[in-house]
């Protein structure tokens, strides 16, 4: 998305401050490449960089962001050269040596990766990644006993026996010995570490060890969608779940997007983006890599390179279904609604269409608003799950949620009550269900009770926090209510919602200057026509008095 033009006119003043000498181009180019990257103009921002770079070899500043920017646009080349320019320390020279280690494996130079591998130490969980990329240097050598007997989960570095128990699996399944795969991939299903991919994968081997009901089960533990999808219906057809069996260079990319992932789950974008493209280095072809690395650019506002990764796996057998929803969400980033409508739509009403596809369209239609058709594309998502069997909670709480918002209260209350008898430990459907029945004052106590049994699974989510709260000022236990619709507030400051329930809970105890001051805070957060008449007739009047001015004081 382009970049607003507030951004744009302080660059330009930050340019004009600099009152750059004649001949010194460096500063200009680095704030010019920082404005192209901002503008999603991967390309310009390189070259832009690597400018500056050439003028100002020697500022680590510089050479860093020019090696960030060649390695987010994925420029291999360029990267490599400037990283051999980048200061040691701080795990600097590991990620350097990273990228060497990635793209010798690529090249199956074992030597240059033998070189690699110990500066990859410095870096976080490197002791992990120099055990996996000894293991599979071994056995691309020739040396196979050897290097399974090196992948030990049982002595693997401090955290990192998931990483090492997967990529044995990996190995036995390279070696063709399917029946210890088969073992060893069902020690990391249901262990935290178990992607599509690993379910994935450990079907593959329950079917190549001669269980293809096992292999069916392994799919089917999850929810059907995309990959997990289309592989369960390839075991269906009586194809093989994956048509190759991976080797070195696609363990040592699923081990550098394992770091990644765990980058992206502790908010690190940068760094996971920088070790998912590696990753992407190391094995081109490797879909699940690719999608998480197209995720984390989209993260990154990057919406073009994000395309550019998935664009070769959008004919992928089992992860093209995955891919179309990203492009999707890509194109509303890029605010092209209609194309992605359009795109979504093909899928769904193709001959080949998946629960992802139906699922995904009707999520579009709650976007719009139009809660009839979203109702209508989860109809259709759960008629297609029925014939693979069975239909996940992810689909009944869908079609719950768009039956709610439509005002079906009853179809709504029987799609979610479906959903939480799959899943009794979800906390998104306790939460959707337990706020339901305390806002419409239904069955308080049975909404208040499933409320508190979401916040003890998720204590820290405003959503539940601010739910619970509501439920506690709907039963008048306002101290309560009120250190609850606090948390939600501090946790979430952006949403209108939970501050129009702080104030509401404000003025029930006498607060009346923070209520208003919460309900005007609620106003410019962008509400709805509605909402915002319902404050206005809030800071006006008050809240007993806002029904006087023909709006509900509830939310």
């Amino acid at each position: 998305m382009p970049i607003c033009s507030r951004a744009r006119v302080a660059v330009t003043l930050l340019l004009a401050a600099i009152a750059v000498p004649a001949g010194a181009t460096s500063y200009a180019d680095f704030a010019l490449g920082s404005l192209a990257y901002l503008d999603n103009d991967l390309p310009e921002a390189v070259r832009r960089f690597d400018a500056a770079h050439v003028a100002d070899p020697a500022n680590p500043t510089v050479t860093r962001r020019a090696f960030d920017a060649a390695l987010v646009a994925g420029d291999a080349v360029r990267a490599s050269a400037i990283a051999r320019t980048l200061p040691t320390g701080q795990g600097q020279d590991g990620i350097a040596a990273l990228l060497q280690l990635a793209r010798a494996f690529n090249s199956r130079d074992w030597r240059a990766a033998d070189r690699a591998i110990d500066g990859v130490a410095a870096l976080k969980l490197g002791d992990a990644l120099t055990t996996i990329a000894r293991a599979w240097v071994r056995y691309a050598r020739g040396d196979r006993e050897g290097a399974l007997a090196s992948l030990n989960p049982t002595t693997a570095p401090a955290g990192a026996s998931a990483l090492v128990g997967e990529q044995r699996a990996r190995m036995l399944a390279a070696m063709g010995r399917w029946a210890e795969a088969r073992t060893a991939y069902a020690g990391l299903v249901g262990s935290g570490s178990d992607s599509p991919g690993t379910l994935i994968a450990a079907a593959n081997a329950a079917d190549h060890a001669g269980d293809r009901a096992a292999a069916m089960d392994l799919l089917g533990s999850r929810e059907m969608v995309g990959a997990l999808w289309a592989a369960r219906v390839r075991l269906r057809e009586g194809h093989p779940v994956l048509a190759r069996v991976d080797g070195p260079r696609e363990g040592l990319a699923a081990t550098i997007g394992a770091v990644a992932g765990e980058f992206a789950r502790n908010r690190a974008i940068p760094a996971a983006t920088s070790f998912a493209r590696i990753a992407s280095f190391a094995a081109p072809d490797d879909a699940e890599v690719r999608l998480l690395l197209a995720e984390l650019l989209r993260s990154a506002a990057q919406t073009r390179a994000a395309e550019a990764v998935i664009a070769p796996i959008e004919s992928d057998p089992l992860w093209a279904g995955d891919a179309r929803g990203l492009r999707a969400r890509l194109l509303i980033d890029s605010d092209r609604r209609d194309e992605a409508l359009a795109l979504v739509a093909r899928a769904a009403h193709g001959p080949a269409a998946s629960v992802s596809d139906w699922s995904l369209l009707g999520e579009l239609a709650i976007e719009a608003k139009t809660y009839s058709q979203a109702a209508d594309a989860f109809d259709h998502a759960i008629a297609i799950a029925q014939v693979q069997g069975p239909v996940g909670w992810v689909q009944y709480f869908q079609r719950g949620s768009a039956y709610e918002q439509a005002k079906d209260w009853p179809r709504a209350e029987a799609d979610l009550r479906r959903a939480l008898a799959l899943s009794p430990r979800q906390a998104l459907v306790l939460n959707y269900l337990g706020y339901s029945l305390v806002d419409r004052n239904l069955k308080v106590e049975e909404g208040t009770r499933l409320l508190q049994k979401a916040l003890a699974l998720a204590p820290n989510n405003p959503a539940i926090l601010d739910s619970l709260g509501w439920a506690y000022f709907r039963t008048e236990r306002y101290p309560e209510a009120i250190s609850l619709l606090e948390r939600a507030a501090a946790g979430e400051p952006g949403d209108a919602a939970i501050a129009e329930h702080l104030g509401d809970g404000y003025w029930a105890i006498g607060r009346r200057l923070e209520a208003r001051f919460r309900w005007n805070a609620a106003v410019t957060l962008d509400p709805d026509a509605a909402e915002k008449a319902r404050l206005l007739a809030k800071i006006d009047y008050g809240f007993d008095r806002a029904a006087l001015a023909g709006t509900k004081p509830a939310a």
